[in-house]
């Protein structure tokens, strides 16, 4: 089965592995490190489910609403997070935390859903955990592939992010050198259309599946991207 890959190449030169994020509680920056471990490899095919927008209408700035009750004070270094309107989004399944190995690939887990055409379900005593390796280094042009399934449970959801996002995290070999330029991994609006109600694709490319957001913080004093 041919690979197929998602919008034209624009690779980033080099990665860190630490950054400062708002809380997803709180709005307010955070040190976090967002990082699975995942050992198991079997051999498969390549994604051939992606869709990427490579063009960028100016970006959208986030709203910092931290509660009255927030414990942690506001950030001196950061003003905010603007997604710049560059996504991409493959598979048709969830819950992906890719690891960046050594080896220069990223490994993740995956479940409630299909990769390539293998299917794992997280309800009920027979629940299953995917995996699967994510080739390449640009977020708009990768390969998933290598995908499996093994019997295991996988067991929050952001009201207003996504919507519905869950498993948000941010692969550290998709952060730029700078620090503040990167890429924010997650799924969303998995129940949009239950009960007749429709989620908002917030921000705009937010789906079902992997989905992967350009995003970048903002120092004090620097003005957002205009639309």
């Amino acid at each position: 089965m041919p690979a197929l890959r998602a919008g034209n190449a624009c690779p980033l030169r080099s990665f860190l592995n630490k950054l400062v994020l708002t809380s997803i509680r709180c709005a307010v920056p955070r040190p976090i490190i967002a990082c699975t471990v995942l050992g198991l490899v079997i051999t498969g095919a390549a994604c051939t489910w992606a869709l990427a927008d490579t063009t960028s209408a100016g970006g959208t700035s986030w709203p910092s609403e931290p509660p009255a009750d927030c414990p942690f004070p506001r950030s001196e270094s950061l003003a905010g997070i603007v997604f710049t309107g560059r996504h991409a989004e493959y598979t048709g399944a969830d819950t992906w935390y890719p690891s960046w190995a050594a080896d220069g690939n990223l490994y993740s887990p995956w479940t409630d859903g299909q990769a390539n055409g293998l299917g794992s379900n997280s309800g009920g005593d027979d629940a299953t955990t995917g995996h699967a390796t994510i080739l390449g280094s640009d977020p708009l042009n990768l390969v998933i592939t290598n995908q499996g399934v093994f019997k295991s449970s996988p067991g929050p959801y952001l009201k207003n992010f996504g919507e519905q996002a869950y498993f948000v995290n941010i692969p550290s070999k998709f952060i730029a050198k700078d620090g503040r330029s990167l890429w924010l991994c997650y799924a969303a609006n998995f129940s949009s259309g239950w009960g007749g109600i429709t989620f908002q694709s917030r921000p705009p490319g937010s789906r079902y599946g992997l989905c992967l957001q350009e995003a970048r913080l903002l120092i004090p004093g620097e003005v957002p991207p205009r639309k």
